[in-house]
């Protein structure tokens, strides 16, 4: 049976949508801004139309010099790199600038040839462009046409680039047809149909109908391995394969198109003037004939549409991962066939059993494998196999498709909503990665330096969650995200009721904005730890995840957010993501990030570290995370940021790194661009070379450079081979993004603890194509030498604006048995005279520091003025100072896990037992499970319940399952990342706080015994 009807905007939905741009003034100015957009097509003849659709033979590549695997830029012929205008710089415009593209610098248009002129003698018989047919006397430059100038011939472009002797080949043309051209053309088609769904006027159906169509005769050839052999470049992935694009954008093609077919079908479908004009150009141009409508509409099905599904499955379509799938949920409901649209629905989540073979004939993918993705490829934090935010997050990616299958009511065999409860950490996770509620850490190939953004929050996906699952943190996020103005919430224009979603958002949005909280992603790896005051935000973040993919090399890397700018600004994307040396051995590597390095070597790509520690509560909070094994020579990889609130205000980190193995460690620091001084270290420039040495020219690239961490791109080099024991570095910051309070002055002091072999400075470059960043970055390279190493790092990280509020900072002498391991013990006395003592132990001990502070555990904290204990922190039995004692009566809930009760996604169990009675306090602490170590186990504990077994821990929706026992069987079930006999430990905590009226506020999750001393109330 074929096609009767649009399905995704149905002929009620257009009505619904025209009575409501007439009863509400934000549905007509909905639908005023669509028409503006599709009105340029109504006044474009449908023979132009027609003529606009370019054929196979004339290429599209993405640069206008091939970048992959080499280090040039982009650049202009006339005045050089480009490169700072962005990624693809060049201007395009279709209509005021045919076969044109300009430079964003010089404004120097190019090819210097009327390409137009000869791309229509090019033309055969069908109207394709042929290479090589075009009438050669057309190829000369206009602005030099006498044949005798030696520029007759330069700038010239057939469509296949011009080839200059000295710099290579330059491809105008086709840059002018990838990224003016056929977006032009798409741009036309969907702005067309969206008009055509809310005016119900079908004059944009037919116009839509005329590209469709012609893009329909075009597409069966449409092929990018042939362009790939020519040395083209694009978004395959690699691979070479791709139909109008490579491979991974071509999703969009398919997507956009199909969904624009289903729209207009209602029009076209009836259309006799579009169906006579369509096959009067047939029969000119020696086509098929297509002498009515339905003739018209199975023509773009079977040479459109199901050249999608065809290019699905032979590799030529297939995105990072949701792009795909999404695309064809739209072509199979845009189809709407009997038999055929359920073949391809069926296939979208079937395994995929073929190993990826695109450029092997006979390659057929068996199935779209969703869910495999959702359930084996997505982490439990509902984020892909990514290390990076923009990447990993294309669960989102998914949902225009899983939107329109769940309102494609002729097939209920699937629904992500109801079939993959993971699917809702989808749209948790953009909520929970942000530090300061606003900006998300820029971990690997994503964002700019410096900037200010929060990924994947977007409004749409909120109200769709809302509407879908009743959280009450969706209409919370939904409301932030339309500014906080409710008048902004609405359903969709085609809703009968669109106001419907107000009203339930109203209900949640009256309650007060909760504090910021801290948090963990270990599915993902991420721990961020932040101060409750919203107006004064500051933050630390730790990622540990993931580096591989989009990924970088910066395992246990550190941020910090304060003063409203990055303190600690990553690099973030890369100038090309295209394999390029630079990229690889700088950008992504080691020594551009705020990581230590282990042996001068780069981190062996893996999926994640283990969060060891997690301890949010009160006035001090830190995080452990361990990756002992991820360089090749060390045993000992762990970080611990331990941030400590000054005021309401002000706070500072103290970051403690634990090195072992291999007989060289560094630690390296760039803090936020601006001027960088270090008063008491006596630095002598390098005469020459880079940080890789004196006779290392920049960007050297020795032949093992991949296991290299990229000192050669670390320039302008000044050392200290005897550095003081304690030092600080300021960084005074330039305000690259604007986001300066009049009168601010931020700055960071890194205070050094560490004994050092060496101290040395050097600037590296970030990336140049992105707007704004600075020329250099100022690094700090804390180093230690010796023989099967151990080093422990200490730095004190004090942002502040304008006055410093830290007077001194001294690493404390200590007294433990060997069994503590490496003890950091710091004191940091602040401006107003308050004295701060931190001890972290590497291995619960009892520990003495030469201040008189006594902590028996893992971590201790005391802030006092004069005797006087103002807050403190255990985790352990004991903290003693004077006469204020702390006692943990209990130090660890510790068992083994029994079975698991996985039937409620919602409400994941685990009955375990333990030696000590768990109480329910415990809800919203730390359960770390030791697992098979494929991934880490640290879970949120949501309820603790007693049963007749023993105890039952729930984590509430976060899945136990990581994926399946055959994913190309998904009948076999399921493999679990905590089993049975798995040990667990929930560590114990107490916070004390001296509070209004002089009374001691007490915060712990087990039994405590305080002795604190009268304070001048005598309480």
């Amino acid at each position: 049976m074929t096609k009767k009807c649009s399905r995704t905007v149905t002929a009620a939905m257009r009505a619904t949508a025209v009575a409501n741009a007439k009863r509400f003034e934000w549905a007509k100015r909905e639908r005023d801004a669509i028409v503006k957009r599709a009105a340029p097509i109504l006044k474009m003849s449908d023979k132009h139309l027609w003529e606009l659709v370019p054929s196979q033979e004339l290429p599209r590549t993405v640069h206008v010099q091939l970048l992959r695997g080499n280090n040039r830029v982009s650049s202009c012929p006339n005045c050089g790199p480009i490169l700072k205008y962005g990624n693809y710089p060049w201007i395009c415009n279709v209509e005021s600038m045919p076969w044109k593209i300009k430079c964003p610098n010089c404004h120097e248009v190019y090819p210097k040839n009327d390409f137009g002129a000869y791309y229509r003698s090019a033309l055969d018989r069908h109207g394709f462009f042929r290479r090589g047919a075009g009438d050669p006397r057309l190829l000369f430059n206009v602005e030099h046409p006498d044949p005798d100038d030696p520029l007759h011939k330069a700038w010239v472009d057939d469509g296949y680039g011009y080839n200059d002797p000295q710099t290579g080949r330059w491809d105008f043309i086709a840059y002018y047809v990838q990224w003016g051209l056929w977006p032009y053309i798409r741009n036309l088609v969907t702005n067309a149909a969206e008009a055509y769904c809310v005016t119900d006027d079908p004059r944009y159906a037919h116009k839509a109908g005329v590209l469709l169509s012609r893009i329909a005769d075009v597409y069966p050839d449409m092929d990018w391995a042939p362009l790939n052999r020519l040395g083209f470049s694009h978004s395959d992935g690699g691979s070479g394969a791709g139909r109008i694009e490579g491979q991974i954008w071509e999703t969009r093609n398919a997507f956009a198109y199909s969904l624009a077919y289903d729209r207009i079908y209602d029009a076209i479908s009836r259309d006799y003037s579009l169906s006579k004009f369509l096959d009067k150009q047939a029969r000119k141009h020696d086509l098929p004939s297509l002498p009515s409508p339905a003739a018209v509409c199975r023509h773009i099905e079977e040479d459109l549409l199901l050249e999608f599904y065809k290019s699905a499955r032979d590799g030529r379509i297939r995105g990072n991962e949701g792009m795909c799938q999404a695309a064809m949920i739209a072509t199979a409901i845009a189809l709407d066939r009997e038999g055929k649209t359920e073949e391809i629905l069926d296939w979208v989540f079937a395994p995929d059993e073929t190993p990826y073979r695109p450029r092997q004939p006979g390659y057929d993918r068996k199935g779209g494998h969703v869910p495999q993705v959702i359930v084996g490829l997505m982490d439990r934090d509902g984020l892909g196999n990514e290390g990076a935010p923009g990447y990993s997050c294309w669960g989102l990616s998914l949902l225009p498709g899983a939107e329109l299958l769940r309102a494609y009511t002729k097939y209920r065999k699937h629904d992500f909503f109801r079939d993959f409860p993971k699917f809702k950490q989808v749209f948790l996770a953009p909520t929970r990665w942000c530090c300061l509620d606003e900006v998300t850490p820029p971990i690997g190939d994503s964002g700019i330096l410096g900037g200010w953004k929060a990924v994947g929050r977007r409004a749409h996906a909120f109200q769709v969650a809302f509407e879908i699952y009743g959280d009450p943190i969706f209409a919370r996020y939904l409301y932030r995200e339309v500014g906080k103005k409710i008048e902004r919430i609405h359903g969709s224009i085609y809703d009968a009721d669109p106001l419907a979603i107000r009203a339930k958002v109203e209900k949640v949005i009256n309650e007060e904005e909760p504090p910021l909280q801290s948090g963990f992603m270990d599915g993902f790896g991420l721990v961020i730890l932040q101060a409750p005051q919203r107006r004064w935000g500051r933050a630390v973040w730790l990622y540990f995840g993931r580096n591989t993919g989009h990924g970088h090399t910066d395992r246990l890397n550190l941020g910090l957010y304060a003063e409203n700018i990055d303190m600690l600004p990553d690099m973030g994307y890369p100038e090309y993501a295209s394999g390029r040396p630079r990229d690889l051995a700088w950008t992504r590597n080691c020594a551009s990030h705020n990581v230590a390095i282990i042996g001068d070597e780069n981190q062996r790509r893996s999926y994640t570290g283990h969060l060891q520690a997690f301890e949010p509560e009160g006035r001090v909070r830190f995080a452990t995370v361990s990756s002992d094994d991820v360089y090749p020579h060390s045993k000992t990889y762990s970080r611990t940021p331990i941030m400590v609130d000054v005021d309401e205000r002000r706070s500072y980190v103290v970051d403690v790194v634990r090195l072992r193995g291999s007989n060289v460690h560094r630690l390296m620091w760039h803090g936020p661009p601006g001027t960088l001084t270090i008063p008491d270290v006596d630095l002598k420039p390098q005469s020459r070379g880079t940080f890789a040495g004196e006779d290392v020219p920049p960007e050297h690239l020795e032949k093992d450079w991949p296991r290299k961490p990229g000192y050669s791109f670390l320039q302008q080099v000044k050392r200290c081979a005897d550095p003081p024991r304690i030092f600080y570095a300021d960084y005074k910051a330039e305000d690259i993004r604007n986001r300066f309070s009049p009168g601010a002055e931020p700055h960071l002091r890194i205070h050094s603890l560490t004994p050092l072999s060496e101290v040395a400075t050097a600037v590296g470059e970030p990336p140049q194509n992105k707007p704004g960043n600075p020329k250099w970055l100022n690094f700090i390279i804390q180093t230690r030498t010796g023989d099967d190493l151990e080093s422990l790092f200490i730095n004190v990280l004090e942002p502040y604006d304008k006055t410093p509020f830290i007077e001194s900072v001294r690493p404390l002498r200590v007294v433990s048995d060997d069994s503590a391991g490496m003890v950091a013990a710091v004191e940091v006395t602040l401006t107003d005279g308050r004295v701060d003592t931190i001890v972290s132990i590497e291995r619960s001990a009892r520990v003495e520091v030469e201040n008189g502070l006594a902590v028996e555990g893992t971590f201790g904290f005391v802030a006092r003025r004069g005797e006087r204990v103002e807050f403190a922190k255990l985790c352990g039995r004991e903290l003693r100072i004077g006469s204020f004692r702390l006692e943990g009566l209990v130090t660890a809930y510790r068992g083994k896990v029994i079975r698991l009760d996985v039937d409620d996604p919602y409400d994941q169990r685990v009955v375990v037992s333990s030696d000590l009675p768990l109480p329910e306090s415990l809800a919203g602490r730390t359960v770390f499970f030791s697992n098979d170590g494929v991934q880490d186990a640290a879970y949120v504990i949501v309820r603790v319940e007693r049963n007749e077994e023993g105890y039952v821990i729930s984590t509430g929706d976060v899945t136990l399952a990581r994926g399946f026992v055959d994913p190309e069987d998904y009948s076999k079930g399921f493999v679990y990342n905590v089993r049975p006999g798995d040990p667990f430990v929930i560590p114990t905590h107490i916070y004390v706080e001296l509070t209004e009226g002089d009374r001691y506020k007490v915060s712990a999750n087990a039994p405590v015994k305080a002795t604190v001393p009268l304070t001048n109330n005598g309480r």
